[in-house]
């Protein structure tokens, strides 16, 4: 996996892979997906506020969650061109001081260690993030740049995941957001039943 920017930490995840059904995959993706996104799977804990929440505010409480769930322990990380963006699109929403994205992103530190798994490229919207996935991307990233995903549905290569993210901003069938490329860090869950493969 090749990526030279140094990563801001933006956030922390509990959530589990996405299972893909066979006759979605049609050969692009594998049968379970990472994925920070709250579009594609429930993260932990589910919430009825989805402006502040699933972010947890550290890897303490991300750990307690993904544990208790049988979930994984994630964290998104923006190089910072990427972060430019994002806060920009903070600026432009509203009041962004309250949401842990905003927090992190002002307050940069680099991610804990962790097992880098890829570049997932996401959109921020209203305080949610949609997946680049969420809009069936695989094929025209095939088609249009010859990118496939690793065995996790991420991309492995920083300059692939920023040409995705170029292609689904022009793509009219996609939401209106700044799509930017995110890497996912896994964090091991102390205590997990299989501390390298959760449950889920």
């Amino acid at each position: 996996m090749a990526f030279d920017d140094d990563f801001i930490l933006a956030g922390f995840v509990a959530a589990p892979r996405w299972h893909i059904p066979p006759e979605s995959r049609a050969g692009l993706l594998p049968a379970t997906v990472a994925t920070v996104s709250d579009c594609l799977v429930d993260c932990v804990p589910a919430s009825e506020e989805p402006l502040t929440e699933p972010w947890h505010h550290d890897l303490a409480t991300a750990h307690a969650a993904a544990r208790a769930a049988g979930v994984y322990a994630l964290s998104m990380n923006l190089a910072p061109p990427e972060t430019a963006v994002l806060l920009d699109r903070f600026g432009g929403w509203g009041p962004a001081d309250f949401h842990p994205l905003w927090r992190r992103l002002t307050h940069p530190v680099a991610a804990p260690p962790g097992m880098p798994l890829g570049f997932e490229v996401v959109g921020f919207e209203a305080g949610d993030l949609h997946s680049w996935l969420c809009n069936d991307l695989q094929r025209d990233a095939w088609e249009q740049l010859g990118i496939t995903v690793n065995e996790l549905g991420l991309l492995d290569d920083l300059d692939q995941a920023r040409a995705v993210a170029v292609m689904a901003d022009r793509d009219p069938g996609t939401e209106e957001v700044d799509w930017i490329a995110a890497l996912v860090i896994e964090h091991q869950v102390p205590g997990a039943a299989t501390e390298s493969q959760p449950t889920s």
